[in-house]
């Protein structure tokens, strides 16, 4: 069977993909993942023909767009207004790559976020397709609200509400498929062939599509009120290669400090990082506590030795992997991405996250309610007491420890891949797939 997997976003987003990939690819499959360049060796080198999509993941993400974009999804009108003023030209462009990409494919794999494509693609080229995502997103339910929408909760547990108001905050963030939305109907209509849709019937006909959820449901349980074709299979971690050796600095730190905190934030850019690498310099040095300060894309000062005085228990790095990382901390504060939490997760290490927006807050809730973690805190309103506080429980409260190694051994005896690789191979085995032209609908 030969795959396509349409990869956009973040190395958040996309390495789960490549994960996915590289299952389907020893079953036996041929597999084609589309990306942007700053990917093109995570893929070849796993032995994947890599196709490029436009964008650079690294640049968009480390730039004040990706700020804007984040801060403006919790309101979907917001979200489209800036979409099309500003990334229409972009998009275009991905329309056309996402299809060269798919041609000759028996199946296509697409990240889900790119509303209609998927199934837009496959009602074109008369062949199965499924939604990847790595967080709950397109089924509505009661049993929590949408984490995308609304304001950024960062308390323990999201406030009570009943089912009909989380249904409603579903109901409001499916609007956000309007992003792009003409841009994409001319692209059905002149490049496909097909009929135009309103955004309602892309929404319906995305529900009728396969998902693939590459979450455990230990750590958030599939709602009750969605479909048999609702998929959750638990994580899709990429195993990084075996070959990172630290610096003789680390390497020398990491003798005089065993087991420091880990502090990093990934792809989320703060808007002062100045200040945001300050904060943490503040509260690590109130509790005297040894950590690996990690700049990422820009949420931390990557030149931190030169503005930031460090003692000499704080170590900054601009990158590190984190399957390596993780065997040589004692807890980590991140920002709550599905990637960072799943693989903090699955080591069994004790972590929090700094909530700057998307689904960080849920993600940061459900670390502390399967008792891995203490509650998050928002990254606009962080003070350094209130993370001094929250790092001191997380590095000494025992029952935390006890229940992250827990959380961890359940984790390690998942396979996430393996579980997805299996239901695609079903499903398209049985017809079980929603192709529009082809009238066909899950069961």
């Amino acid at each position: 069977m030969r795959c396509t997997i349409l990869a956009i976003g973040s190395r958040g987003d996309v390495h789960p993909l490549i994960a996915l990939g590289i299952r389907l690819r020893d079953a036996g499959h041929t597999v084609r993942i589309a990306s942007h360049a700053d990917f093109a060796d995570d893929i070849s080198s796993r032995g994947m023909e890599y196709f490029p999509l436009t964008g650079n993941a690294a640049r968009f993400f480390s730039g004040p767009a990706a700020t804007v974009l984040r801060d403006r999804a919790r309101n979907a009108r917001e979200f489209v207004s800036f979409f099309d003023n500003y990334l229409d030209l972009f998009f275009q462009k991905l329309l056309d790559n996402c299809l060269e990409a798919s041609q000759g494919a028996d199946v296509i794999l697409c990240w889900s976020l790119l509303v209609g494509i998927g199934p837009a693609l496959a009602e074109h080229l008369r062949v199965p397709v499924f939604q990847l995502a790595s967080y709950p997103i397109d089924f509505p339910t009661a049993a929590f609200a949408n984490p995308f929408h609304g304001e950024l909760t960062v308390t323990d547990a999201p406030a009570e509400s009943s089912g009909e108001a989380n249904i409603a905050t579903w109901l409001a963030y499916a609007e956000t498929t309007l992003a792009g939305y003409a841009t994409r109907q001319r692209w059905r209509q002149e490049v496909l062939g097909l009929p135009s849709r309103t955004w309602q019937e892309e929404v319906e006909l995305t529900r009728r599509t396969p998902h693939l959820f590459g979450f455990s449901p230990t750590v958030l349980p599939k709602p009750a009120d969605w479909p048999a074709w609702a998929h959750v299979t638990g994580y899709w971690v990429l195993d990084a290669p075996q070959d990172y050796a630290p610096s003789p600095e680390l390497a020398a730190f990491l003798t005089r400090y065993p087991r420091p905190v880990a502090v990093g934030f990934s792809s989320q850019v703060g808007r002062n990082s100045q200040h945001i690498t300050e904060l943490a310099v503040a509260a690590l040095t109130q509790i005297e506590q040894p950590a690996i300060l990690i700049a990422g894309l820009g949420s931390m000062k990557r030149s931190a030795r030169d503005a930031v005085d460090f003692p000499d228990y704080i170590f900054p790095v601009r990158s590190i992997p984190y399957d390596w990382l993780f065997a040589h901390t004692a807890a980590m504060v991140h920002q709550g991405g599905a990637g960072s939490v799943a693989m903090a997760l699955r080591a069994g290490v004790p972590s929090m996250a700094i909530a700057f927006g998307y689904d960080q807050a849920m993600w940061g809730q459900r670390i502390a309610a399967i008792g891995a973690g203490v509650p998050p805190l928002a990254a606009a309103a962080l003070t350094a007491d209130q993370l001094a506080a929250a790092l001191r429980r997380l590095v000494e409260d025992e029952t935390i420890r006890r229940g992250a190694a827990h959380i961890g051994t359940l984790l390690q005896q998942e396979d996430g891949v393996g579980n997805a690789v299996r239901i695609v191979e079903e499903t398209v085995a049985s017809q079980h797939f929603s192709v529009a032209v082809q009238g066909v609908t899950p069961p």
